[in-house]
């Protein structure tokens, strides 16, 4: 019953993003598909996943049972973090995350920028919320994430917390600590 309420609301209120994921579900119509806490997962092939309404695009092979195995979870719960965007925000989904996604995912300046500076892809406020949505829903990490908490939030505890500075917060978080933690260029915080 849960499923079917989270389709229908979907299908109502997020109505284009779900119209753009039924296109594409039925452009790849022959490929394997499997639920997910109620959303539509399909594996395709393309090294990029999509979610659009209560579709989710990852790649994967085989039947629906070796697709399902095949998955990184970790990308599944960001991209269900995704669809959890597309319930909160209704018709507001594909400008306000969508598009900007896409931008920040396909744009060559943001592309070099990433690489020159070692800047994840999952620090994009688009991205970083999927994760904490998905990861509060789902109580699982997503990817991106260190121990179900996203990095983002793992420093902001860390610096703002214990009013220590953004340096002393990031070497705090060890050797291991992943670059999706550096805030992009246009963000400066006070203790920086």
């Amino acid at each position: 019953m849960r499923d079917s309420a989270y389709v229908i609301a979907q299908t109502v209120w997020g109505f284009p993003q779900t119209l753009v994921g039924l296109a594409v579900l039925l452009a790849h119509r022959g490929r394997p598909h499997f639920r997910y806490h109620g959303a539509i997962v399909t594996t395709w092939n393309s090294h990029k996943a999509l979610s659009s309404g209560p579709f989710v695009f990852m790649n994967g092979s085989g039947n629906a049972l070796e697709a399902k195995q095949s998955i990184d979870e970790s990308l599944l719960v960001h991209e269900y973090g995704h669809t959890i965007q597309s319930l909160i925000l209704g018709p507001m989904y594909l400008p306000t995350i969508g598009l900007p996604s896409v931008i920040w995912l396909n744009f060559p300046g943001f592309k070099h920028w990433r690489r020159r500076t070692g800047t994840s892809y999952y620090s994009f406020f688009t991205e970083r919320s999927a994760n904490h949505l998905a990861e509060r829903v789902l109580n699982r990490p997503a990817m991106g994430s260190i121990s179900g908490k996203s990095d983002a939030n793992k420093l902001r505890k860390l610096s703002l917390g214990k009013n220590r500075p953004r340096a002393a917060a990031i070497a705090a978080l060890g050797p291991e600590q992943p670059k999706a933690v550096r805030q992009p260029c246009w963000f400066k915080s006070g203790d920086s």
